[in-house]
């Protein structure tokens, strides 16, 4: 979308949850998931209704409360087998400095429409305070 790929750990994460093929996939196609399809590829466990996050975590946990030592055993040994190390991401952060600094007026001009476009949305829907 702008000659950048989404850094700061979102290949690592990514592609430890999913096949990497299908996270470059993902990665490189600019489109934009809902939590439903995220859900059906493995990488969101849960979804909520809207307003209903609390409760589905209280749901989750009570379903899986049971079940605490031996899930937490199996994020040890994900987190033993794919782990994320700080000099991975600091790595990849300089890719993507690297990257970014590469790119034209064309790719700068969309990402800054589209961050006035990400203000105007946030504008509407974020309550404004009191002064």
């Amino acid at each position: 979308m702008f000659n950048l790929f989404p850094g700061m750990g979102a290949y690592s994460f990514l592609s430890r949850r999913i096949d990497p093929a299908q996270a470059e996939k993902m990665l490189l196609s600019g489109c934009i998931y809902s939590a439903e399809e995220m859900h059906a590829i493995g990488v969101v466990d849960v979804l909520a209704a809207d307003g209903k996050g609390e409760q589905a975590l209280y749901d989750y946990i009570e379903k899986h409360g049971r079940q605490y030592f031996t899930h937490r055993a199996i994020y040890q040994v994900r987190r033993r087998v794919q782990p994320i190390s700080y000099d991975e991401i600091a790595d990849i952060t300089d890719i993507w400095v690297d990257t970014a600094m590469t790119i034209g007026e064309e790719d700068l001009a969309r990402i800054e429409r589209l961050a006035a476009a990400q203000d105007r949305r946030w504008a509407k829907t974020t309550p404004r305070r009191p002064a």
